[in-house]
């Protein structure tokens, strides 16, 4: 699902983005500040998009697309109470023991 809606330039750019600024169309216009909640984003080398999120099964999710050397994984971590963590760790291993 992670590459397909990648694909989409609108949701990549979105996934990419670390905050911005909106505003509403009514008068008077209300101004609201959105914050991505994945912490990795800016913090590991070669994430360019994630999803966070939560179910009562999955429980902490999170999927990320990482670019590195021109080698593209797209990670999942599900059922973690530590997703950042997991998926950086995921990540580092990914690259440090697969072969390409």
């Amino acid at each position: 699902i992670t590459d397909y809606a990648l694909k989409d330039p609108i949701i990549s750019e979105i996934v990419k983005t670390r905050a911005k600024t909106i505003y509403s169309l009514g008068s008077p216009s209300i101004r609201y500040e959105l914050e991505n909640t994945n912490t990795l984003l800016g913090a590991v080398k070669g994430i360019s998009g994630a999803k966070t999120g939560w179910t009562d099964a999955a429980q902490g999710v999170l999927t990320t697309v990482v670019t590195r050397n021109g080698h593209e994984i797209i990670t999942v971590v599900m059922h973690s109470a530590n997703r950042e963590e997991d998926t950086r760790t995921l990540i580092e291993w990914a690259y440090a023991n697969f072969e390409w």
